[in-house]
């Protein structure tokens, strides 16, 4: 029941496929399904009790100790995987903020937590980290990786992001 009040406090049907992004040009069928239903602007992350200042760090702290409050704000389907993952790739370490796996359409499901304004690296970062999950963890029978970024702040460029 406090999942639900907390959608319809938060006007989850407004919200829910509102931010911004380039799923057509990048995501074949149901991916971009799935992708859009959890694309909410803004998403809501009230619940964590923290400030707009506040940091990466912490906003993945947060959102792991309230991770079946975060899940349900993605949507329905999602399982926690784990947080700060770690990915060797060619002997270097790299660590993924949240990776998740939707149930339903069976992908993994990257999240790359940014306290700030969105910057273009940001996506660069996500997508090395998407190709990485595709490469190592996917299974063949499973669907592609999607990924989400998260940042702090919109920002109002007038282009779509390729």
């Amino acid at each position: 029941m406090a999942v639900l009040e907390h959608q319809i406090r938060t006007s989850l049907h407004a919200r829910a496929g509102a931010a911004p992004n380039n799923l057509e040009a990048r995501l074949p069928g149901e991916g971009t399904d799935l992708a859009r239903a959890v694309a909410k602007d803004p998403l809501v992350l009230d619940f964590l009790g923290l400030t707009e200042e506040a940091q990466e760090h912490a906003m993945e702290e947060a959102m792991t100790l309230r991770m079946a409050q975060t899940l349900a704000e993605f949507g329905p389907g999602f399982a926690f995987v784990g947080r700060q993952y770690p990915l060797d790739v060619d002997g270097d370490d790299f660590f993924i903020d949240l990776l998740l796996y939707h149930v339903p359409s069976d992908r993994y499901v990257v999240v790359e937590l940014n306290a700030g304004k969105f910057k273009p690296d940001h996506l660069g970062q996500l997508n090395f980290y998407v190709a990485a999950v595709n490469d190592m963890l996917r299974r063949p029978r499973q669907a592609p990786t999607v990924g989400i970024l998260v940042c702090g702040s919109r920002t109002s460029a007038p282009w779509d992001i390729p």
